[in-house]
Order: structure tokens, then sequence, then C-alpha cells
């Protein structure tokens, strides 16, 4: 396979594994926050954890879009985004770090292959530089 196919293929992996990550969380939170609580959720209270689900959702999106230009680094800032939210939710509510923990293992593997993906085509990106300057 071409090395500029192949750095091409490896961005792609890194920029999905993000976006799947992200999207997937937005949209758990949300079935979570009107469908499983429902109305035992404060109608003010649910639009302040739409808006801030929301923003998570943004900031997802653009570590997406930095891929291209920063892979390893748009991953791994991801990837301590993601954690860094549950734990400071477990620091407020410890009962919530065991909450959906399957899931939370399974977002880590995929944005850690995303790293790996990332360094993949950082490799190649280098690669290419070296031979066409």
């Amino acid at each position: 396979m071409e090395t500029g196919e192949e750095c091409t293929r490896e961005l792609r992996k890194a920029r999905t594994s993000i976006l799947l990550v992200g999207i997937a969380n937005f949209l758990i939170e949300l079935f979570v926050l009107y469908v499983l609580w429902g109305d035992q959720v404060d109608p003010t209270w649910r639009l302040q954890l739409t808006i801030i689900d929301t923003s998570i959702l943004v900031f997802f999106v653009v570590l997406a879009a930095l891929v291209r230009r920063w892979p390893v680094p748009s991953c791994v800032v991801a990837l301590a985004g993601f954690w860094s939210g549950h734990v400071y939710l477990a620091i407020q509510q410890p009962s919530t770090l065991e909450q959906m923990f399957v899931l939370k293992v399974l977002f880590t593997i995929v944005l850690l292959k995303g790293i790996q993906s990332a360094v993949r085509a950082q490799r190649l990106q280098r690669a290419i530089q070296r031979v066409f300057g």
C-alpha cells in the first residue's frame, strides 16, 4: 500500500475514534437524561445538562477536525478530556464512576486505538516529509 494512502487511512481511523466516542457518549447521556430519568429531572437542570453534554460533543468534534494537523495530541486530549469529566463527576458523586463502567472501558479502548492510529499516521507523515521535503 502506498504510504500516502496508508497515512490517510490511519488519520481517518483516529478521527473516527474521536467522533464515535463523542457522538455515542452524547446520545447515551441524552437517552439517560430524557428517557430513563424522564420526569425525575427538573426541566431547568435537564436543560443545563443538555448544554453541558452538547459542549462536550463540540469538544470531541473540534478535536476530530484537528486530527489531520495534530494527530497524536488530538487523540490524547480526547482521552484525557473523556476521563477528566468522569473523574470530576466521581469526585462530586463517587457512585458515578461505576455507572456504565463497561461503556467507559470500551470508549477508552476505542480512544487508545485512535492514539495508535494517530502515532502510525504521524510516523508516515514524517516519512513522507523526509522524501518530498
